[in-house]
């Protein structure tokens, strides 16, 4: 049995890069290896071609992803790296509040 991050349910804002181009999306759940997020355009996922350029921006921290899975604007993203656990903790513990990282994108 492969061993799985655990996720954390949150609806924290957050910014994906898409080929350079940036898109405003919400972090519904978060773990430190991948992240199911609202708000990206359809036809990113590997079946429908993909994107080439993928980078997640939380909490002042950019990683690569990959979209695994889209349904309709959900979509989850493997991360190319973990998240620093730090960052985690406090997307986790910051979600179910509205606007609560508004400051950090500039909402």
């Amino acid at each position: 049995m492969k061993y799985r991050d655990p996720r954390r349910v949150t609806d924290f804002p957050a910014i994906i890069l898409v080929d350079g181009e940036r898109r405003a999306v919400e972090i519904r759940e978060i773990s430190r290896s991948g992240v199911k997020v609202a708000g990206l355009p359809d036809g990113l996922d590997d079946d429908a071609g993909g994107a080439n350029d993928l980078t997640l921006s939380v909490l002042n921290h950019r990683v690569a992803c990959q979209v695994r899975w889209q349904s309709g604007d959900l979509a989850g993203l493997k991360l190319a790296m973990p998240l620093p656990k730090s960052v985690t903790d406090k997307v986790r513990r910051r979600g179910g509040h509205a606007g609560s990282g508004a400051r950090y994108y500039g909402h």
